[in-house]
């Protein structure tokens, strides 16, 4: 489903519950950013990627992690790196909706994605 578009937005989309807003990259930049908007207990089932390294900085609300077997808590202002090869999943653990900027380097590619386990 395709929405109306934020300021600066090249495209944003509906991932299950979850807005997502992607914004342009200069042609040839080694990354992507995209804003992703998390309503209350929404959920990002395992992802990760096999070269890219991945940046979350939570600008409003509350985030659970689960990063390899870790768990870890973030709120806003905090910002996590997550390396390539490594599986995660998050969640809106907090009252609210999320709102999440992610930068992927390099730029995201569907190919770069590890498999479900």
């Amino acid at each position: 489903m395709t929405l109306p578009r934020p300021s600066g937005a090249t495209a944003t989309i509906l991932l299950g519950d979850v807005r997502l807003s992607e914004y342009p990259t200069p042609e040839g930049a080694p990354m992507s950013t995209v804003r992703l908007i998390m309503p209350e207990a929404a959920e990002h089932d395992w992802t990760g990627a096999r070269v890219s390294w991945r940046l979350y900085h939570v600008l409003a609300g509350e985030l659970d992690f689960v990063v390899g077997t870790q768990e870890m808590h973030a709120s806003a202002g905090d910002v996590l790196f997550i390396p390539p090869g490594t599986r995660y999943r998050y969640r809106n653990g907090g009252a609210g909706a999320a709102e999440i900027i992610l930068c992927t380097s390099p730029g995201y590619d569907p190919a770069d994605e590890l498999p479900t386990p």
